[in-house]
C-alpha cells in the first residue's frame, strides 16, 4: 500500500511539474505576443509618422506654389489697375483738348 501511495504521489508531482513548466511555457508565448503585437504598433506608427512627414512636406510645398501664383496675380491686378488709371487720365486729358480745339473753332467761326 506505501509502494502505491509512493508511486501514486510521485506521479502527481511530475503532473504537478509539468503542468508548472506548461503554465510558464503559456505565459512566456503570452508576453512574446504582447511583445511582438507592441513591436508591430511602433513599426505602424512610425511608419504613420513617415508618411505624415512625408505629407506635410508636399503640402509646404503645394503652399508656397500658391503663394506664389497669389504674389503674381497681384502684381498683375495692380499692373492691369495702374494701365487703366493712366488710360483714363490719358483719355480725359484728350477730352480736354478737344472740347478746347472745339471752343477755339467755335470761337474763330465767330469771329
Amino acid at each position: 500500500k506505501l509502494q502505491i501511495e509512493l508511486k501514486t504521489t510521485t506521479a502527481a508531482m511530475a503532473e504537478t511539474a509539468r503542468m508548472n513548466e506548461l503554465e510558464m511555457a503559456l505565459r512566456q508565448a503570452k508576453e512574446a505576443e504582447v511583445a511582438a503585437k507592441a513591436e508591430a504598433l511602433r513599426i505602424v506608427a512610425e511608419s504613420a509618422a513617415a508618411a505624415a512627414a512625408v505629407r506635410k512636406q508636399q503640402l509646404e510645398i503645394e503652399a508656397a506654389k500658391a503663394t506664389e501664383t497669389l504674389k503674381v496675380l497681384r502684381d498683375e491686378q495692380t499692373t492691369t489697375k495702374t494701365a487703366m488709371a493712366e488710360t483714363t487720365m490719358a483719355e480725359g486729358i484728350r477730352i480736354n483738348e478737344l472740347e478746347i480745339a472745339l471752343r477755339m473753332a467755335k470761337e474763330a467761326e465767330v469771329a
